[in-house]
């Protein structure tokens, strides 16, 4: 990850090591996903994220509102936030 072409924030964003699974359709549409992470903490061991997802209903239309400004945050602040805690 630390040589993908992505800004700093981004690479800030992603840790550990992992794996990743795609599951598609007989259409060759994307049904589901499932991730395990690790990350090595000294202090704390090893913690592991397990996460899946399931995608459906393709073609059907969606409704979508975005959140009012207050409930938003820039990206940026976003990570020195998650930093912050870590440190707290």
């Amino acid at each position: 990850m630390e040589q993908a072409n992505l800004p700093a924030l981004m690479k800030q964003a992603v840790f550990g090591s992992g794996s990743e699974s795609v599951y598609l359709d007989g259409a060759g549409d994307l049904v589901r996903v499932t991730a395990t992470i690790t990350e090595a903490d000294g202090a704390a061991g090893t913690v592991q994220v397990q996460e899946s997802y399931d995608l459906s209903d393709y073609g059907v239309p969606v409704s979508i509102v975005a959140p009012p400004a207050d409930e938003v945050l820039p990206f940026e602040q976003f990570i020195q936030l998650a930093q912050d805690s870590q440190t707290a």
